[in-house]
């Protein structure tokens, strides 16, 4: 049983075989990525016809669930048009799943790895709506929020290729420090080349590591 924590009122619980069912068994068919550490990601229909991407976590280690923890707990404080849309979650003996909006084109990175155009005004549109959900974990939000991974992997795009920032497995929520803008931690987090060089020296975390990113 998931701690009360990440039951909050409203947040829908799904089985395991729900989404099983929804996802085809997970079939490579439904498989949209495969590059996370948490785990894949698959397309899946609900019973209501509702589609969703459903994340599921490879194996229970330590770090697998302190990222689902992190990612839920983050999720459920934050809403935002530029911010991936938590829909529910799987807890279930040894099994966690995450549940989110669908989005048809797929992360920027593999939009553009497969050699789809962007006009110049799309790519500032979603430069723009990139900064307007940084804006928010950053400004508005509540403590702030820092998402440590941004990348064109983690940018995900709807049909009209509208942009919204995803995968907060390793966000670290400000509270968390002492100092309510930045901290430092002794474990680097993020993707080599997407890394400020300042926080992979000295572990110094900042809302300008994402603007670096």
């Amino acid at each position: 049983t998931p701690p009360p924590s990440l039951r909050p009122e409203g947040l829908k619980k799904y089985t395991f075989e729900q989404l099983r069912q929804a996802t085809s068994n997970f079939s490579l068919e439904n498989l949209v990525s495969d590059e996370g550490a948490f785990g894949p990601v698959y397309k899946g229909k609900l019973g209501n016809s509702t589609y969703v991407a459903v994340k599921v976590m490879k194996e229970a280690t330590v770090d697998k669930v302190e990222q689902f923890s992190v990612e839920l707990g983050t999720l459920q404080q934050c809403r935002h048009p530029q911010l991936l849309q938590l829909m529910g979650y799987c807890w279930e003996g040894a099994s966690r799943c995450i549940v989110y909006e669908y989005h048809m084109n797929g992360s920027l990175r593999s939009f553009l790895d497969s050699r789809s155009k962007l006009d110049w005004k799309r790519r500032l549109c979603i430069l723009y709506q990139i900064i307007a959900g940084l804006e928010y974990l950053h400004v508005v939000a509540d403590p702030p929020i820092i998402h440590r991974d941004l990348k064109t992997g983690n940018i995900l795009l709807d049909s009209h290729n509208n942009a919204v920032i995803g995968d907060f497995g390793i966000a670290r929520v400000c509270s968390q420090v002492e100092n309510a803008k930045e901290g430092t931690s002794t474990r680097i987090f993020g993707t080599p080349g997407y890394i400020d060089p300042e926080y992979a020296r000295s572990g110094h975390v900042a809302a300008t590591s994402d603007i670096f990113s």
